[in-house]
């Protein structure tokens, strides 16, 4: 298996693009890059086809350290200290506190709109148009669908293999496992549920470490495809069982 946006050498060609964005001289690491048979093409996906051997991933990381080392020019309007950016921030908006309502209309609606794209992730606006001219739907004014589109359509534009089994509008059953919606409920599980209780997660968390520990990537529960289970909550009941059972020796 091949993460997306783990290996080296398909991060080196994304920093390539970023480097440059911010001014610095990419030019020599690109071209011994290159020389050594690396391709500085960014993967759309996050990850290229073939897995680089072991002499070019190591380089690809030597050159990953060298791009953050290169000094980038001064841009005063876009500082780095927290203090500097804070004195450029806007004066906060008092906002009204949502109800109960507000708050289940955003969280759908973002579900829903997650949900739309998913079968067609990756696939450019010219795919997205002849899928929905082929099945009778553009404009697009409802969900995707695979019913009535010709095989050679299909060939040519195929859905994204991990979300066309529950996000089409004939197999629907509830919001699949999304990382667009992995990241709220992780900002919410710091606050309501860390490490099997109810107080609040340490400040000094990572991002990375409640990943690890509430969504592992990769790794979706069997029940959240068809059934929208909130899997963090689901998995923070089972730790504070364990933990009672751990401290008490026996099962509640």
């Amino acid at each position: 298996m091949r993460l997306t946006w783990a290996q080296p050498e398909d991060l080196l060609a994304h920093e390539f693009v970023q480097s440059a964005a911010e001014g610095k001289d990419v030019t020599s690491v690109r071209e011994r890059w290159i020389a050594a048979g690396g391709d500085p093409a960014p993967a759309v996906s996050g990850a290229g086809p073939r897995p680089a051997p072991p002499a070019l991933r190591a380089l690809a990381r030597t050159l990953l350290d060298e791009l953050a080392a290169l000094p980038c020019p001064a841009a005063p309007h876009e500082p780095d200290g927290w203090d500097e950016i804070a004195a450029l921030l806007p004066a906060a908006p008092v906002l009204p506190r949502p109800g109960a309502d507000r708050t289940l209309g955003a969280w759908t609606g973002r579900a829903a709109g997650c949900l739309l794209g998913k079968p067609v992730e990756k696939i450019p606006r010219e795919g997205i148009e002849e899928i929905l001219r082929a099945t009778g739907r553009w404009p697009l004014d409802r969900w995707f669908t695979a019913v009535g589109l010709p095989d050679d359509v299909a060939a040519r534009w195929p859905w994204n293999r991990r979300s066309a089994p529950a996000s089409l509008e004939e197999n629907i059953s509830g919001m699949p496992e999304d990382d667009d919606l992995n990241y709220p409920i992780l900002a919410l599980s710091r606050s309501r549920c860390w490490n099997g209780t109810t107080a609040s997660s340490p400040p000094t968390m990572s991002r990375s470490s409640g990943w690890n520990s509430c969504l592992p990537g990769g790794c979706s529960p069997p029940s959240a495809p068809r059934t929208g289970t909130c899997w963090t909550r689901a998995r923070c009941r089972k730790r504070r069982r364990t933990s009672t059972r751990s401290a008490n020796g026996s099962a509640r």
